[in-house]
């Protein structure tokens, strides 16, 4: 029994290890496409942007089961590592939050200004 619960937590912590890799992936292209100068044809709504910082969080929040489960020195160091990098992806999550805010304010100054 205590084997199997071993298996299970180094099953979940690759899962996990490997999803955390997709949503840095994610993150980081969503982040180099916002910061590229072109405006896309269609630029993300409010409501898509509330959706990705609400799905964001609930990662991150999900992101202490990995502290709890944790006994190994080598799970000790990568969820230590994980801590860092997840505050980071959240933080670059309101950084592209913002700056779409940002665009779209401009955007609405310049078509005011046209007219």
């Amino acid at each position: 029994m205590l084997d199997q619960k071993y298996s299970e937590a180094d099953r979940w912590l690759a899962t996990s290890r490997r999803l955390f890799f997709v949503i840095v992936l994610v993150v980081c292209l969503g982040c180099g496409h916002a910061l590229s100068q072109n405006q896309p044809e269609s630029a993300p709504k409010a409501a898509d942007i509330v959706t990705y910082l609400t799905e964001t969080i609930s990662w991150y929040r999900g992101t202490t089961v990995e502290q709890q489960i944790a006994n190994e020195p080598s799970d000790i160091t990568f969820v230590n590592e994980n801590r860092r990098i997840s505050s980071e992806i959240v933080r670059l999550a309101f950084d592209f939050a913002r700056w779409v805010e940002q665009n779209e304010f401009i955007q609405l100054k310049g078509n005011q200004t046209q007219e």
